[in-house]
């Protein structure tokens, strides 16, 4: 497992990973007067969408994109559908609470997407 040998699209495959790990960090929920990260809003399950594509690439074995993509695709679907049901109505008026974490997390599903298109499996 030597990095510098990994073509750029398992390289963006990783880096896709820690980024979306990393958004786990950020604000999901934010109404003002409290907030919540991913973790605490239980999103972290949503790192499943990265799971196939970044375990093939860390062991070394060959990548079916076609998983790889439908993987990434379930991500941002689900990405999506976590921010349309952070929409509620407040005095009114429809307020989207999602903070920034979600759109980090659907931005770093396109990133693997990218990665997998890019790479040079052959599986």
């Amino acid at each position: 497992m030597n990095f510098g040998s990994w073509d750029l699209g398992k390289k963006v495959i990783i880096g896709s990973t820690i980024l979306a790990f990393l958004s786990f960090f950020f604000k999901w929920v934010d109404v003002g007067f409290i907030s919540q990260t991913g973790f605490g809003q239980g999103a972290i399950y949503l790192i499943l969408a990265f799971a196939y594509p970044a375990i093939m690439v860390w062991t070394g074995k060959p990548l079916n994109k076609m998983i790889g993509f439908i993987s990434a695709v379930i991500g941002v679907i689900l990405g999506i559908v976590y921010i349309n049901s952070k929409t509620i109505e407040f005095f009114g008026s429809s307020v989207n609470a999602a903070a920034s974490g979600p759109y980090v997390y659907i931005a770093s599903c396109v990133i693997l997407m990218f990665g997998i298109f890019k790479s040079k499996s052959k599986a």
